[in-house]
């Protein structure tokens, strides 16, 4: 993809250019649609520059559509660069560039470039037409596009006079390159050639790392059209620090140069050099795994391999990267994978890794290390699990004690039956344990309850606990209520062990107001005993004023939904939640709290992150004390989702720019009972809460038991006076805030918007 903005050479003379802006820019050209089909080129002033000039598809025939310019005059003998930015669809579009001596179809004789696949990017490209001084000449854009895919957009079109035709490419970085133990003196070399028509004797180029000019020499060669030489710089790059991740970038220039785009090149350099301690790798497509080694020791079709999960499948346990062997049907496995080196001192370690398999297969996998990155090298066995049938991951903790300062590999090897199923493991981190006899059980977190607790909640209490010695112990397990004592238990913790503590039924008899949870670890000997103790404070809430759990089935009246972002919904995300993404669902079993329906929300994108609201009904905060409450959770685990409550206290629900934002919600595999935000600081007025999705890239979020306290209906949408541009446009939206047609509206209730104005309208 080149730039959008071409550097002309220092002595171009522009004959032409347009980027249809106007109608008027558009109209100059001429427009035929030889099939006569109604489907041509065509401008919408509309579109955003750049995307206004466009040819519109045809459901049934293929473009058989031109766009030819008015007539260019060369002031000269010569040769003149066309330039041009154009843009396709993600169905592939195709048109070609010819030049003729009129502005008609019979004229264009002289194919210039044909580009059959056409994607949604925006490209730039260019040609050269030699010329005669003072004979005009006329550039035409045939689209050929097969029927029923979508769009050509035609950016701008520039035509320049070329005194010289000089295209100078850095065709390759030769030197760095990725390697272990680079130096602050390592070498630089390029590959340079020329793929104009004319010499070039002299030319500067300069080497940049990570953005900043580390070296510019000027090259004194005479390199010919068409010649390509390797260039070594005279001065040197400082690589050494370990493991650092160096980006290269080498440009040559010359003033005519006639296309920049092929001027530079970068590279990406690693100084490889042992890991060291703490460390830790997800194996994620971002991460460096390129120090992985795979050793299939009986030549089959089951192997290991850094695997990355995809939007319909993903066996990771985090993120999409993982370690995988997958299996063979003839053949036990005998494989191994044995990751990058690691620095270790003398000392006590834990290493800690999840691993999973099939619930339905017994698999067989041994963790070891050694000293060389070899299968028969790896010869401290560590842990084994022979056999193991278990589906979910589960975490392996292993503690290591290492006499002497050396560099380790880990290694992980599969001997399964033949045809049992996948290996997988996943978030492998080791750190040191500074002092092998200390004792330190540590309160971690609660996971429950929220800080809100409606009357329809879980009245478990629970708490994440672990134990960051190196042996077992035996806890004490204290809860307190208002520093009453509500409960106890005896917890016992392997060495290094994370597990939840619950408290069952601890908040049963809770009363409605503000309390203070207070979770004490008691544990003999502990040497921190400060972090044993963990406190939350919450507000037991009773019954909601106003509550949505959509188990009638149906979308609550008053709720509205608006897109706000430039992004588009998938097609099967449009056929499972509608035009709008969201829609009322079921679990495939009735749920303790949740019942059997939730709003479920899609975030299932073909282009850019979601930006989608869901706007609940106006509603009057009546109590400084008021707060929204509500569930959510992921709809696939292979996907994080995120976002965010707003609540604005403007009459107009649509004024986007108006929302604060209370609090933003990250998502992963687990559901989140009644997070909650304040609303009190609205106390007295009208207000919208709306759910903002703003993930990246995910699937669906479920949303349910939505509830308000100390908060009244409203009214509904209010109108609103304030000054307006009289000549602004205008727009019309449903009640669910999508922006329909203004002609021939169907009856209905709509929202009518003339720049800052708002107002509720019946169409009878």
């Amino acid at each position: 993809m080149l730039a959008l903005v071409a550097m002309l050479p220092a002595a171009a003379q522009q004959l032409f250019t347009t980027s249809f802006e106007t109608e008027s820019d558009f109209k100059a050209w001429k427009v035929f649609d030889v099939n006569a089909d109604g489907s041509t080129w065509q401008f919408s002033a509309d579109n955003d520059p750049g995307s206004r000039c466009y040819y519109n598809y045809n459901g049934s025939n293929n473009g058989n559509d031109w766009l030819i310019s008015p007539a260019i005059t060369p002031t000269a003998d010569g040769n003149v660069i066309i330039r041009y930015h154009y843009k396709g669809s993600s169905y592939g579009e195709s048109f070609k560039v010819f030049s003729g001596n009129a502005q008609t179809v019979e004229a264009m004789t002289n194919q210039l470039a044909d580009y059959p696949i056409v994607h949604g990017d925006e490209y730039g490209n260019f040609v050269i037409l030699p010329v005669k001084g003072g004979e005009p000449f006329h550039i035409g854009f045939y689209c050929y596009s097969t029927a029923d895919r979508f769009r050509l957009y035609l950016r701008d079109v520039s035509v320049e006079a070329a005194n010289k035709l000089l295209d100078l490419s850095l065709t390759e970085i030769v030197t760095p390159t990725t390697g272990w133990y680079l130096t602050d003196k390592e070498e630089v070399s390029v590959k340079i050639k020329n793929i104009g028509m004319d010499a070039v004797t002299s030319f500067p180029v300069t080497i940049s790392v990570n953005g900043k000019e580390a070296l510019s020499e000027t090259v004194s060669k005479t390199l010919n059209a068409g010649e390509e030489f390797k260039y070594i710089f005279k001065g040197t790059l400082d690589l050494s620090t370990p493991r650092a991740l160096y980006e290269v970038t080498a440009t040559v220039s010359h003033p005519d140069d006639i296309e920049a785009a092929n001027n530079s090149k970068t590279v990406k350099v690693r100084h490889r050099a042992p890991a060291t301690v703490p460390y830790s790798t997800g194996f994620e497509p971002t991460e460096d795994n390129s120090g992985i080694k795979t050793f299939n020791l009986n030549n089959d079709s089951g192997d290991w391999g850094v695997e990355v999960g995809s939007f319909w499948i993903n066996l990771a346990r985090t993120g999409y990267g993982y370690l995988g062997y997958n299996y063979d049907k003839e053949h036990a496995a005998d494989d191994w994978i044995i990751l990058e080196p690691i620095n270790i001192e003398p000392g006590y370690y834990v290493v800690r890794f999840w691993y999973s398999g099939d619930d339905n297969h017994n698999e067989r996998l041994g963790f070891y290390w050694g000293n060389e990155q070899l299968p028969e090298k790896m010869t401290n066995k560590v842990v084994e699990y022979n056999p193991f049938a278990r589906g979910a991951y589960e975490e392996s903790i292993n503690i290591i004690k290492f006499d002497e300062a050396q560099t380790v590999y880990f290694g992980f090897y599969a001997f399964s039956d033949p045809n049992e199923n996948w290996i997988t493991i996943d978030d492998f981190s080791i750190e040191r344990i500074d002092d092998p006899n200390s004792v330190d059980v540590l309160v971690e977190r609660f996971t429950a309850p929220a800080t809100h607790i409606p009357t329809i909640s879980y009245k478990d209490v629970t708490v994440n606990a672990r134990n960051v010695g190196i042996v077992e112990k035996s806890v004490v397990a204290n809860l307190y209520i208002d520093d009453i004592m509500a409960a106890t238990q005896q917890v016992t913790f392997a060495a290094q062990q994370a597990k939840d503590i619950t408290f069952e039924g601890a908040l049963a008899s809770l009363t409605k107001g503000k309390h203070t949870l207070k979770c004490e670890l008691v544990c003999d000997g502990d040497t921190k005993p400060e972090n044993n103790v963990l406190t939350l404070e919450v507000k037991a809430l009773g019954d909601p004023d106003i509550f949505y759990d959509f188990e009638d089935g149906k979308i609550p009246q008053g709720f509205a939904f608006h897109n706000e972002g430039d992004n588009s919904l998938a097609p099967g995300a449009i056929e499972e939640f509608g035009e709008t993404g969201w829609a009322v669902q079921s679990f495939y079993q009735e749920h303790a709290l949740l019942g059997k329906n939730f709003l479920g929300a899609s975030t299932f994108m073909t282009s850019g992150a979601a930006d989608r609201y869901c706007i609940l009904p106006r509603v009057k905060v009546e109590s400084e004390d008021a707060c929204f409450v509500w569930t959510s959770g992921v709809m696939s685990a292979t996907f994080a989702e995120s976002y965010d409550i707003k609540a604005s206290d403007s009459s107009d629900p649509l004024y986007i720019g108006w929302y604060d934002r209370l609090t933003s919600i990250a998502l992963s595999q687990e559901s989140r009972f009644n997070d909650g935000v304040s609303l009190g600081k609205y106390f007295g007025k009208d207000i919208y809460i709306a759910i903002r999705l703003t993930s990246a890239k995910g699937d669906a979020v479920m949303f349910d038991n939505l509830s308000i306290f100390g908060c009244s209906a409203s009214a509904g949408i209010a109108d609103v006076t304030v000054d307006n541009d009289s000549n602004a446009p205008i727009e019309y939206y449903n009640i669910n805030g999508v922006r329909v047609n203004n002609d021939n509206l169907a009856p209905g209730i709509y929202i009518r918007r003339q720049g800052s104005k708002t107002t509720k309208v019946a169409i009878r």
